[in-house]
């Protein structure tokens, strides 16, 4: 299986909102987005609550030696700073909350990948102890509902579930876009997480729900009863229309990952999807990690794949991506496509882990 960013008429870019302020009678958002391609960003659009905003002033361009330290091959990555303001856009409806901002990147008239955020939110952000924890905060969730909705065809009315929720992140951003008929469950195995988003998302948007799945996992729940290789998800079968997995592949080993492989084809309804990120070694990013040009080397061999750790391998776990892809199939699914991630030193990159898409048919 190789691993690659597809021809598409669709632009590769990266990037985020990183922040979003009222001022006055306008919204302010600035951020920052470059392209993976020869030609660079020159125009972007903006979209709150699903209507095209006309009275909009740009600037970018802007300075960003904080992106080009970390993405140094993205076209332009020290000049990818942007601000935006929304003119006129407070009044009407003064003060509204949860308000959906799409921002969409354009290079030489070709659309790249929009950028998703919330004004006013009416949930909190999650503790930093928690954010800590899982490795990120709420703009990577952010991140992921622009790959669902782009890369997955998540709809706004279609049932979803998030296997390692965590804080649930993903569904900090999905509660704007599941629109009536929607409905997300997520499991976690550490309770705290699972508590947090129970108490602060579920009591105002009920049809986001949460579990606590108390699995053995030597990192993250070591005391947890339950084997991960023997865990049946606790939801009926053809209950879902996708399942989405972000760093959970990431933490387990080849017989775990057999059970829930089988255990998402059970639950997706014919037609589902599911999302799923990984670290995967072919014949480039094999070579590029044992180099030492990723973000860290998987070297020792464990469970049918190898780690960054010989102590706790749970970790960081990573496959052959021509094993990953024959467990794949082999419970039944079709691969749509295996996107490339930047852990390893690859270029060009969709995000930092590997991302596989497979289809239930």
């Amino acid at each position: 299986m190789a691993l690659r960013m597809p021809d598409s008429d669709v632009v590769n870019s990266v990037g985020y909102v990183d922040e979003v302020v009222s001022r006055g009678d306008s919204i302010e958002i600035r951020g920052w987005v470059a392209s993976s391609g020869p030609v660079p960003i020159d125009r972007l659009s903006v979209e709150l609550d699903g209507d095209a905003q006309t009275e909009v002033e740009v600037v970018f361009g802007m300075p960003s030696e904080d992106v080009a330290a970390v993405h140094p091959r993205l076209c332009q990555s020290d000049r990818a700073r942007y601000s935006i303001k929304l003119h006129g856009a407070l009044s009407p409806p003064a003060g509204t909350q949860d308000r959906l901002i799409v921002v969409t990147p354009w290079a030489e008239c070709r659309v790249a990948r929009s950028l998703y955020h919330v004004f006013a939110p009416t949930i909190p952000e999650p503790p930093q102890k928690y954010l800590d924890l899982v490795g990120g905060g709420v703009g990577v969730g952010y991140e992921f509902l622009a790959h669902l909705i782009g890369l997955a065809d998540v709809r706004p009315d279609e049932t979803v579930l998030d296997v390692g929720c965590g804080t649930g992140r993903i569904a900090y951003a999905l509660r704007c876009y599941l629109a009536e008929g929607g409905r997300y469950e997520g499991f976690d195995i550490v309770r705290d997480l699972v508590d947090w988003a129970s108490r602060e998302i579920t009591t105002q948007a009920p049809a986001f729900r949460f579990v606590h799945a108390d699995i053995a996992n030597q990192f993250y729940n070591p005391d947890g009863p339950i084997a991960p290789a023997d865990y049946r998800f606790p939801y009926s079968d053809g209950e879902f229309d996708v399942v989405f997995l972000t760093s959970v592949f990431t933490h387990m080993r080849q017989p775990e990952i057999e059970q829930y492989l089988d255990e998402i084809w059970r639950v997706l309804r014919p037609g589902g999807r599911c999302f799923a990120t990984c670290f995967l070694l072919d014949d480039e990013s094999g070579p590029l990690q044992a180099a030492g040009k990723g973000v860290f080397r998987l070297e020792h061999p464990v469970g049918g794949g190898w780690s960054s750790s010989s102590e706790t391998p749970e970790l960081a776990m990573g496959f052959a991506a021509d094993d990953f892809l024959h467990w794949v199939t082999d419970s039944g699914f079709k691969l749509r496509h295996a996107y490339p991630g930047w852990w390893s030193g690859r270029f060009p990159y969709l995000t930092y882990q590997d991302v596989l898409i497979f289809d239930r048919p």
